[in-house]
């Protein structure tokens, strides 16, 4: 009888736990409360037509590449920290080839900053009336 009464305590417990994870593991990956990417280092990350990649990265500085992922296209590539909004640099506007060359982003201040380490790379297409189309806008962390 003791024996039949712990069985049944124990699998009353086993079927508990495996409804609780069922339940934890049915939530949606978008159901995440983070907005901000969380980038795995040197990973390459791209979003519509703008790919980065951390190509160094030091105790404080950091060199990220971007180049265009499947349109080759005249303009450049801008570097925001996404923290403050403030944009960090540009590349400078040239032919830039569909997964060819890519540009370096060199001595990126990343940490200790006011802003974060959450950053964004745009690809900008240059317009024959002098706008700008941007061609892919991807978030990353360094």
């Amino acid at each position: 009888m003791f024996f039949a009464k712990r069985v049944a305590v124990l699998s009353a417990l086993s079927a508990a736990a495996l409804i609780s994870f069922s339940a934890v593991a049915a939530i949606p990956a978008s159901a995440a409360t983070s907005s901000r990417p969380v980038t795995p280092r040197f990973a390459i990350v791209c979003h519509a037509d703008a790919c980065i990649q951390t190509a160094s990265k030091g105790a404080t500085l950091a060199n990220v590449n971007a180049w265009a992922n499947t349109t080759t296209f005249f303009g450049h590539f801008q570097l925001v920290n996404t923290g403050c909004g403030n944009t960090v640099a540009n590349s400078p506007n040239e032919t830039w080839p569909a997964g060819g060359r890519h540009y370096t982003f060199t001595n990126i201040q990343w940490q200790g900053g006011v802003c974060g380490d959450f950053w964004s790379v745009t690809a900008w297409r240059h317009n024959s009336n002098g706008t700008y189309t941007s061609l892919g806008t991807v978030g990353f962390q360094i």
